[in-house]
Order: C-alpha cells, then structure tokens, then sequence
C-alpha cells in the first residue's frame, strides 16, 4: 500500500487536509472515499484503506473543518454546504 498526504486550500482560505492510499503493484478497480464522522480523523481509517488497497481499490479521505489536521475550530462544523 503507498500513501501520500494531500493539502489544498478552499475557496474561503481554509487549508484542508487529505490522505490517499493506494494499492501496491495492482491496478485500480475503482476509488473509496472515507468521510469520518464527529470528533474524528482520516488517519483513524488506516485500516479501513488497507483492506480496501490490498483488493485493489485506491481509497480517499479528507480532515473534516475543524477536525485532525484540517483548519477550523476543533469539532464545529458551521455548515455543511460544500465550499470547494
């Protein structure tokens, strides 16, 4: 499994945070997303990615506002309209 830390900057300034994992040697099925729930992390699903990569699927996962690595104040969540 290989993975790699994202980073990008939404449309209001907010640095957001993200992680991909991918399968070894095989190629991609198809691509996972993980969206974590209150209080929690992408790097919780570490496991999850694995299962996931080792049947050759490539996995996604981002830091929600306010949560892990992500920008915002811990835990809240203003609005849940997507702000590219």
């Amino acid at each position: 499994m290989q993975s790699e830390e994202l980073k990008w900057t939404c449309q209001d300034g907010v640095h957001i945070y993200g992680r991909r994992w991918l399968p070894g040697q095989q190629s991609i099925k198809a691509a996972v997303g993980i969206v974590h729930g209150l209080g929690e992390h992408s790097g919780a699903y570490d496991h999850v990615a694995e299962w996931f990569t080792e049947r050759g699927y490539a996995v996604f996962g981002f830091d929600q506002r306010g949560h892990g690595r992500t920008e915002g104040s811990r835990g809240d969540c203003p609005d849940y309209r997507i702000r590219g």
